[in-house]
């Protein structure tokens, strides 16, 4: 590349040629010419091939990746254009018009920031969304992030454009290129320039040394195949001498993204998919709730016009990332669908097979309507035990749920949160309010507040937090927090186990098994519990649509692998989970020994209660009522032996006026 004031020096090039003649011989002038032409046509077809993948194979058009590629290829074209003036008259470059002479010489140094700034934004966006999870209130700095390295960018365009005018116009009007005035503009941009690029350069340093104490974010990073990428791109922007490495590294950086590519390339045969049901009504409305079940237009439960669309828009995703594996139109022998019988799962499922399979060709039944039918297949409430926990046939977990209880990390969230507890149970009306509880009241204000419907004075943005902080340990306490693997054999580990199943008969090769997609559509708690069962659960409450995907892959040699994927915010792609002690893409055989310790293979048994009394934890409930069991079996002990006493006196009476009489 070229330094700031490169549009100079190559004028000063220029008349040393002239002057005194050539400054370099002319084999190393066109050695030099061909190396660097041939190096930038290379990278324009290597970048224009990766543009053509990310079309191919139907990702996301307008993202990061594009518009750095596309800057790119801008770039390599711009420059390979600038080094082939080379191989005949290099002073014919000097002569171009304003709009053309910019375009050859400044606007590659401004795409080369416009680059740097793209990674700065990404980089920091992927630090804050990392962080977010601990610290909600980052999220609210993407937008100012974003207007912040927009206004560098054009701040430096402006700059450049401006000094390059100077320049020009005082060339034109034959000034010597030691003037004062052309020396000072071309000075004020290389400071700027060099400022500016120095800056950003720490700043995306900053960022890859954060990022890299993140396991959160480096996992995100691995799996989009950028983990090479923040390593190499650092030393290029902060070379002494950018025009001899920049070339290079962008050509490496390239031509391993699109071999890496290759050689990673795996072909997908098999993919579960797991949701919850979209936005509905509360399901329940506490005594003092003014928005009781006829404020809701089908009651309570039920999926609201907001859930269905987002569950519409969540199988037109899945119709993009699975274009090219899933038949354009609806084949019944490649998908299967399963919901809990709610309506609102039964309905998201079909908003969302709408979303995937619009009818075409000979499948429109009617013109205009672009709907069809799709079986969704449920079993009744009473026999469900797939997809809806927590079960509640299961001793043994109702057991352990009573021991978490008791467990110090309980007692003490329910000491900090003892005063919003009471608040609640004053406010609502409700007799009995407790930390597992109180998911309740925080989902109906919630689903009142998504529906714009006005809260009571108490519920203020503080109290809403504490809520929400509740809720999610609930949903903790349910499948963590204590003997976390026993309760996943208990509960999400049945889920998991048919999964793992399905996986291990889909990756044996069947000519005859046509069967390519899952669609399981259930609840928030199914999703806590499945992901609870491999340890990837981040503690939060599955938001509406949130979906857990399984992607199963076979290479060439016949290899299996897992990936797995969780989307919980429409905006971005989904994030990459990894499963404790196994790759992102993990062997298949590897993800059924790690996921063994969670599936239970007699849950029945595992179900009964420990004959131990020392593994019982007894409360003053059970203790009250074994005394009063214990008084009453000894009141009527007392009792029978007193009427056998009654009657053997009786009975020996009778006996003596009988033998009396006889006598």
């Amino acid at each position: 590349m070229f330094s700031a004031g490169e549009e100079l020096n190559s004028h000063l090039f220029t008349s040393l040629k002239e002057s005194h003649g050539a400054a370099i011989s002319p084999t190393l002038e066109l050695s030099l010419t061909t190396i660097y032409t041939v190096l930038y046509s290379i990278l324009f077809v290597f970048v224009y091939l990766q543009l053509w993948l990310i079309l191919h194979y139907g990702h996301k058009r307008f993202s990061y990746q594009s518009v750095f590629l596309f800057l790119c290829l801008l770039w390599a074209a711009l420059r390979t254009t600038l080094f082939s003036f080379y191989f005949k008259n290099v002073v014919q470059a000097n002569q171009l018009q304003p709009l053309a002479y910019w375009l050859l010489y400044c606007c590659p140094v401004c795409l080369q920031f416009f680059t740097l700034c793209l990674l700065n934004l990404y980089f920091t966006q992927v630090m804050f969304k990392a962080k977010a999870k601990y610290s909600p209130e980052l999220s609210k700095y993407k937008v100012p992030l974003r207007l912040f390295f927009l206004c560098l960018s054009i701040f430096f365009l402006v700059v450049n454009l401006t000094c390059a005018l100077l320049v020009q116009g005082a060339l034109e009007r034959s000034e010597s290129p030691s003037d004062g005035g052309i020396r000072h503009a071309v000075l004020a941009r290389v400071l700027i320039n060099n400022s500016l690029f120095v800056l950003c350069a720490v700043s995306l340093a900053v960022c890859i040394f954060k990022i890299a104490k993140m396991s959160s974010a480096n996992v995100y990073l691995e799996s989009k195949g950028e983990m090479q990428f923040i390593l190499i791109e650092p030393t290029g922007n902060q070379q002494s001498a950018p025009k001899m490495v920049s070339p290079a590294v962008l050509f490496l950086l390239t031509v391993g993204a699109v071999c890496g590519k290759a050689a990673a390339e795996r072909r997908l045969v098999y993919v579960t998919v797991l949701f919850r049901h979209g936005d509905r009504s509360p399901v329940k409305a506490y005594p003092t709730d003014p928005y009781q079940e006829s404020a809701w237009p089908q009651g309570f439960g039920q999926l609201s016009q907001v859930g269905m669309k987002q569950h519409f828009e969540l199988g037109q995703y899945l119709r993009s990332r699975y274009k090219g594996f899933l038949n354009d139109s609806y084949d019944r022998h490649e998908i299967l669908v399963r919901s809990t019988d709610y309506d609102r799962t039964l309905m998201s499922a079909e908003a969302n097979l709408a979303g995937l399979y619009p009818p075409t060709g000979q499948q429109v039944f009617e013109p205009g309507l672009k709907w069809q039918p799709i079986p969704v297949h449920t079993v009744p409430k009473s026999e469900e035990r797939l997809l809806s926990y927590p079960l509640g046939d299961c001793p043994r977990y109702k057991q352990l749920k009573n021991e978490t209880e008791h467990t110090e990390e309980f007692l003490k969230v329910k000491a900090k949160y003892k005063d919003i507890i009471e608040l609640v149970r004053v406010k609502t009306g409700l007799n009995e309010t407790n930390v597992v509880s109180a998911w309740r009241v925080y989902d109906t204000l919630f689903c009142e507040s998504r529906h714009n419907m006005s809260a009571p004075d108490w519920v203020t943005p503080d109290v809403m937090e504490e809520l929400r902080e509740l809720n999610d340990f609930g949903l903790q306490v349910l499948f963590g927090i204590y003997k976390q693997q026993e309760k996943s054999r208990l509960q999400g580990g049945i889920l998991l186990g048919e999964i793992v199943k399905n996986l291990s008969k889909m990756a044996i090769p069947d000519p005859k098994q046509r069967l390519k997609f899952m669609m399981l559509s259930a609840h928030d708690t199914t999703v806590a519990a499945l992901q609870a069962s491999m340890n990837v659960f981040n503690g939060r409450q599955p938001p509406y649509a949130s979906c857990q995907i399984f992607e199963l892959y076979q290479d060439e040699k016949g290899s299996s692998s897992v990936s797995l994927f969780y989307r919980n915010d429409s905006t971005v792609e989904p994030y990459p989970l990894q499963l404790p002690g196994c790759s992102l893409d993990c062997p298949l055989d590897e993800f059924v020994r790690i996921t063994k310790s969670s599936i239970s293979e007699d849950r029945n048994k595992e179900c009964q209660v420990p004959s131990d009394w020392r593994d019982t934890v007894f409360t003053s409930q059970h203790i009250i009522s074994g005394l009063l069991v214990c008084l009453l079996l000894l009141v009527i002990f007392i009792l029978i032996c007193v009427i056998c006493h009654y009657k053997g006196q009786i009975g020996n009476q009778r006996h003596n006026q009988e033998f009396g009489e006889e006598f």
